[in-house]
């Protein structure tokens, strides 16, 4: 594309983005799943966050709010893999 003239700015959003999109996607969605993850293991061990939620509704015995907790972890780790899929799919 530079042989031809093309300004750097056409050289990026034309040639150079298209080819990392689906590779930035995938590792963004993966760098969020990993967040939230720790996120809750941190907190288990006193960081805080949502982790720090969840322990503390273990010391109650509030198990119907540590599951939905659980599951709403879960449903934003499968929503982001879901959108992440449909992304990748998208920029291929």
């Amino acid at each position: 594309m530079r042989a031809t003239g093309a300004p750097f700015l056409s050289l990026v959003i034309m040639g150079v983005l298209p080819q990392v999109m689906a590779r930035f996607i995938g590792f963004s969605a993966y760098q969020l799943d990993s967040n939230l993850r720790n996120s809750a293991l941190v907190g288990l061990v006193g960081g805080g966050g949502i982790g720090a939620t969840l322990f503390t509704a273990f010391q109650r015995f509030d198990y119907d709010f540590v599951l939905t907790i659980v599951l709403a972890i879960i449903a934003v780790v499968m929503a982001g893999e879901i959108v992440s899929g449909w992304m990748r799919r998208l920029f291929q």
